[in-house]
Parts: C-alpha cells; structure tokens; sequence
C-alpha cells in the first residue's frame, strides 16, 4: 500500500483540478502538525480526513471518499475519531456541497462566515464552519 499514491489517486478523482499533486500529499502527511486519517479497503485508501493542528485549533483541510464508496459512513467515521480530540475546528467547505455541510452540521458545526467565490473551478463561494 502506498497512502501517499492512494490519496493522490482520490484526490485527482475527487478534486479535479484543485486537487493536491502526490508531492504536496508527501509534503502534507510529512509535516507534524499534520493529522491523517484513513479508512482502507484490502490494503487501499478509500476515505481519508487531513487536518493540521495548532493547539488550541484544528484545521479541517480536506475530507474525502471514492465515489463508490460514498454514503456508508466512512467521511462520519473519520471525523468522528477526529472530533475527539479537545480542538476548536475550523474548515471551508463548497456551499453546493451538500453532504459535507450535512456531515460537518451532525458534529456541531456552524457556518460562521462566507468566502465570496472562494473556490475555483468552479467559482463558487465557501462557508467556513467552526466547531
């Protein structure tokens, strides 16, 4: 199993062209403040959650799961593991994304502010969400 290659590989399919290259991936997961989880299937990556930590918060910086293994709770399960850590959260999310906003919401999320056409690729605003 290669995490690095298989997270790349999700974020590409899931991300497009906003997605971290296999370097930053390396980059990312190489850093200490870093914390990656991730839910494997026979030895691949299906689901994973980065964030980066600077006590006394945490940055919720991407959350993802392969399509075909969408609605079965893996993105819940991940960020419920993570949540148990004694953090105040933030992150951004896409306003069209409807599961994420529904995911973050169930743990006690709140849109605190919105980052008019934040993202790219399309143009569209985020919400940031704190817990």
């Amino acid at each position: 199993m290669n995490k690095y290659k298989d997270i790349a590989a999700l974020e590409e399919q899931i991300f497009g062209r906003n997605a971290y290259s296999e370097n930053l991936v390396r980059e990312t997961l190489e850093n200490e403040n870093t914390i990656c989880l991730t839910h494997e299937i026979e030895g691949r990556v299906v689901a994973y959650l980065l964030a980066t930590k600077t006590p006394p918060e945490c940055s919720i910086d991407r959350v993802g799961t392969a399509p075909e293994h969408r609605r079965k709770g893996l993105a819940h399960k991940l960020m419920k593991q993570l949540v148990e850590n004694n953090f105040s959260f933030f992150l951004d999310v896409r306003a069209s994304n409807t599961p994420a906003l529904e995911l973050y919401k169930s743990f006690g999320f709140e849109q605190i502010h919105v980052r008019k056409d934040y993202y790219k690729n399309p143009t569209e605003d985020g919400i940031i969400m704190r817990k």
